[in-house]
């Protein structure tokens, strides 16, 4: 992989204040370095705007100020319409990312040309980082659009569900 940005992740942001520097960090720290981040704070109404603007020194954030609440899903649109790398993603502002995830998923999807999204595993965090279990685990596994739909969907049952949640996956462009 060369220096150029291959990926970018669109974090809306909504009243997390607790959580947002913690995402942040976690994608600045990918071992997968040249990351594109678009941050789109929704018009929140706690500490979150001052803490995203901590960060618009960063080469390759980019921070977007909606001027109303317009939701989780315009406020990804609005960062969808902003990428310009192969690769994009979703993650949600009160998560996380281990610091293999994306570099692991964008290796994926280079050496699967036919590939059009790499989903990685998720765990869930209770009281706190020494509670936690894994929630989905995906192996390394090649399977075909319409199956995916067919496992997202749960029409059939199988070894492990695709889960509909968006922070676990990685898009070709």
């Amino acid at each position: 992989m060369n220096n150029k940005c291959l990926l970018t992740v669109i974090i809306p942001v909504y009243n997390t204040e607790k959580y947002i520097k913690r995402c942040i960090k976690s994608v600045l720290n990918q071992s997968l370095k040249y990351i594109k981040i678009i941050i789109i704070n929704d018009a929140s109404t706690d500490l979150s705007s001052l803490i995203i603007h901590d960060f618009e020194s960063y080469e390759h954030i980019k921070i977007i100020e909606n001027p109303y609440n317009l939701g989780q899903g315009e406020s990804r649109n609005i960062g969808l319409n902003l990428v310009d790398t192969d690769y994009f993603c979703f993650l949600d502002s009160d998560d996380w990312v281990d610091t293999l995830s994306y570099e692991t998923a964008v290796r994926a999807l280079e050496e699967n040309r036919n590939c059009d999204m790499a989903i990685f595993g998720i765990k869930t965090e209770y009281e706190n980082s020494r509670c936690s279990a894994l929630r989905y685990d995906y192996s390394s596994n090649i399977i075909d659009g319409d199956f995916a739909i067919t496992l997202l969907s749960r029409e059939i049952s199988q070894d492990t569900p695709i889960s509909a949640l968006i922070g676990n996956k990685v898009f070709r462009n």
